[in-house]
């Protein structure tokens, strides 16, 4: 296969899986033209990420990569990150259901649950097709609670914030975030990679306690 082919292929995977993505906001009552234009761009910016990595990647030293002794190669790679953005789509389409129907916090501590025990399963993982199809499952509980945020910052917050409580929390959270893969990747060198793991899967113990605590169930209440 020539490489114009396989990047075309790819182009035309990402693209489906952003519409699939975007099914959520057209049964939210948007129109498919609103719904594509508010999550394609964002897909597409994700999507040139991805390539980065695997840039990144085969210029470090590779003998000590986690993928490759775990055998896992660029196109394997590509077909994980596929599979798992699929469960993260699958994901966020059934928590909006599930928040709807018997609450925000409940669905949100069943999504915590989940992905604190399917980190800790992934981590003991060293099959390729057992990370490719676990993969799948921890993009459900892992990203799959996208679904609610929108939701919860907005019964919250009253009209007048609402806007800029949705943008600041997000993305302050996003950003602090993104530090995660340093703080993993030093916390995995000093002391090791289930060591770094154990600790994600205790940040979910720390999220559920926050939102029994902090946060109140707000479904239904009439927004001000």
């Amino acid at each position: 296969m020539s490489r114009a082919k396989a990047l075309l292929g790819a182009f035309l995977l990402w693209t489906a899986i952003a519409v699939v993505s975007a099914t959520q906001l057209y049964f939210a009552g948007l129109s498919w033209q609103q719904a594509l234009s508010w999550t394609l761009p964002r897909w597409c910016s994700w999507g040139v990420v991805t390539p980065a990595i695997f840039w990144l990647d085969r210029r470090l030293a590779r003998a000590t990569t986690l993928p490759v002794r775990l055998g896992v190669h660029v196109p394997l790679g590509a077909l994980w990150t596929c599979v798992t953005l699929a469960g993260m789509a699958l994901g966020i389409f059934l928590f909006g259901h599930i928040a709807d129907r018997i609450g925000r916090r409940p669905a949100f501590f069943g999504y915590m649950c989940g992905a604190a025990v399917i980190v800790l399963i992934y981590s003991r993982l060293t099959d390729p097709i057992h990370l490719l199809i676990v993969g799948a499952v921890m993009g459900f509980f892992v990203n799959g609670m996208l679904g609610g945020y929108g939701a919860l910052i907005s019964e919250l917050f009253p009209t007048a914030a609402r806007a800029t409580a949705q943008n600041v929390l997000f993305n302050i959270g996003r950003g602090i975030g993104g530090f995660g893969p340093v703080v993993v990747g030093a916390i995995a060198s000093a002391y090791s990679f289930e060591t770094a793991i154990a600790g994600l899967a205790a940040l979910y113990l720390i999220d559920i306690l926050a939102m029994w605590f902090l946060i109140p169930e707000r479904r239904g209440a009439e927004l001000t």
